[in-house]
């Protein structure tokens, strides 16, 4: 099954393309930054998975952010991630 999804052109030339890369790549620092001060942040954890999944283009990517354990909030984003590719089998 594709699990890519359609993804910002972000590899283009040009001025716009180079300011949304440099938002998205913003965006992921202060996602981490945030996960570095307090690790169990669910919201933080999900906002990292679900923008790592638009910038790259793989849920495997947006996947492998999340953290090993089982917790049920953890459970919840992966689930998230998994039936928006479409990966109900997972």
């Amino acid at each position: 099954m594709n699990t890519r999804v359609r993804t910002f052109p972000l590899s283009l030339p040009g001025p716009r393309h180079a300011r949304l890369r440099a938002a998205i790549d913003a965006a992921l620092a202060d996602y981490r930054a945030a996960l570095a001060r307090k690790p169990g942040y669910v919201e933080a954890l999900s906002g990292l998975a679900q923008l790592t999944w638009v910038a790259t283009g793989e849920v495997d990517a947006a996947l492998a952010v999340l953290p090993g354990q089982a917790s049920p909030p953890v459970a919840m984003i992966r689930a998230k991630l998994l039936t928006g590719a479409g990966r109900l089998a997972d």
